[in-house]
This record gives C-alpha cells, structure tokens and sequence, in this order.
C-alpha cells in the first residue's frame, strides 16, 4: 500500500523501508502463546504443547508469525488446522472461545485474566518500525509524532 501511494506510512515489522520511504524503529512488541483453559485441558497440556495437533488461530495467510514459531520448534506449520480471524479483537475472542491457540500481544493477555493461559516459555518479541514517505508534508509530520509518542506508552 507503500508502494501504490494509497497510505502515507505503516507499522510493520519490515525494517528496509519501501522506495521512497524512510523506517524508524518504534519498539519490540511482546506476543505471547495463549490459549483458553478449555483448550488446553482438552488436548492434555501441562508444559509441552502438541503443537503439531493443536489448532491455531491467526490473523490471515499473510501473517507468518505463527508459522515462524511453529518452524522454530520443529513442526510443519501447514500441519495443525488453523482458522483465520482478520481482526485483532476477533481472533483475541475466538482464542476465549477455545477455537485455538494464538500468538497475542501481551496487553490482550492481561485483559483477559483467567480467560487465557499463557503457554509458560513461549513468548516472542517482533520489532516493529514506521515506514512513511520520505516527502514530509505537516500531516505526515504530525502523524509520525503521534506514532512515535504512542510506541512510547507502556503495555
């Protein structure tokens, strides 16, 4: 959408900014594995997850964070069934209804206490940058500021 010139910057975990962009470093965002307690006690989970079985649930086939995860422990991330929920709240909600684990950000775990577990040991942290045209105007400006001064907020 860089490219196309239909937005003026994005938040991406890209650091080689588009042409005719610049990328700035705005903060390492935790995500966290989770899952409902229902989930896990279904499939017998106390440490070790069959993350080979389990089903995950993602945010669409462009998000290759699960599938990252997934590899790094061995597993096939084609193997484990997985639903896809294009919004952020969706896919938080349909981890609360057990559909299945997810890698979310650490503020959406601490809004559901008891509602999610964390999978202890399976946190991962992503960099995230703002890329914007390099052709200042005083939105770009202003906008750049605001995204600046809002990574700086605590979880």
């Amino acid at each position: 959408m860089l490219r196309s010139g239909a937005v003026v910057g994005a938040v991406t975990e890209v650091q080689t900014p588009v042409q005719g962009c610049a990328s700035r470093w705005l903060r390492d965002m935790e995500y966290r594995a989770c899952a409902s307690p229902g989930l896990l006690e279904e499939f017998q989970v106390s440490t070790d997850p069959p993350w080979d079985k389990l089903p995950v649930v993602q945010f669409d086939q462009a998000d290759n964070l699960t599938a990252t995860f997934l590899e790094q422990r061995g597993v096939d991330p084609h193997h484990p069934p997985v639903h896809y929920m294009p919004s952020a709240s969706d896919l938080t909600e349909s981890v609360v209804a057990g559909l299945g684990w997810s890698l979310l950000p650490k503020s959406h775990v601490e809004s559901h206490p008891g509602s999610l577990v964390e999978i202890p040991g399976n946190a991962v942290r992503v960099p995230l940058f703002w890329q914007s045209w390099r052709v200042q105007t005083k939105h770009i400006t202003l906008l750049s500021a605001a995204i600046h001064a809002a990574a700086q907020l605590p979880d």
